[in-house]
């Protein structure tokens, strides 16, 4: 169960679809895009989880807005953003 507020999971998804914007070519693990968003100085001002960014990328998920990738080479999921997602962000959704 996630601690964050409502407020705070709103701009945990937003921060995660803002990043898989920037890199729409990539698919990253939730684990990477996770560090990737926290690197980013401003963007979050709170302690989040991979569970909290998996469970926040799944609802970006359901919306439309990001797919999930297999790898062939490794296990794991990796998540991109779709054509929905860049304009979702663009519109500030």
């Amino acid at each position: 169960m996630s601690l964050l507020t409502k407020t705070q999971l709103a701009d945990l998804r937003f921060a995660l679809l803002a990043e898989l914007v920037t890199a729409r070519e990539v698919a990253f693990s939730a684990e990477v895009l996770l560090r990737r968003v926290l690197r980013q100085k401003g963007l979050l001002d709170f302690e989040v989880t991979v569970g909290e960014a998996e469970a926040a990328i799944g609802v970006l998920h359901a919306a439309g807005y990001v797919i999930v990738q297999g790898s062939k080479i490794a296990d794991g999921v990796y998540y991109q953003v779709t054509p929905a997602g860049v304009l979702a962000h663009q519109r500030g959704l």
